[in-house]
């Protein structure tokens, strides 16, 4: 039995490009005012992303607030992100490698 199994199957199409764990467990993240470590798995065997910089943004769907998460360079298809969000509410999460759009998701803040 594979114990992983679940994480091989996207939670939408654009996430079927980044697996992130936490989000893939949880999809409700109850992160208002407090911070935590996510890891993000970039999956897609087309594209070398190693030694590239990606940004991680947020924007809130009933204001439109952009929030730019986190920023960090990646190695062996994977990085890390410490981040946090003060706002409840639906937010759209966006991913860019090198300034390129690579996968976008949907968390609800609580």
């Amino acid at each position: 039995m594979d114990p992983y199994k679940f994480l091989r199957k996207p939670v939408c199409e654009s996430a079927s490009r980044l697996h992130i764990f936490y989000y893939l467990l949880f999809p409700t993240i109850k992160i208002v005012g407090e911070g935590r470590l996510y890891h993000l798995y970039f999956l897609d065997p087309l594209i070398d992303v190693n030694s590239k910089t990606f940004t991680l943004t947020a924007t809130h769907q009933g204001t439109g607030e952009n929030v730019k998460l986190y920023e960090w360079e990646i190695q062996n298809n994977m990085s890390g992100a410490k981040f946090g969000i003060d706002k409840e509410g639906l937010w759209r999460l966006n991913v860019t490698i090198d300034g390129q759009q690579y996968a976008s998701f949907f968390v609800k803040v609580k």
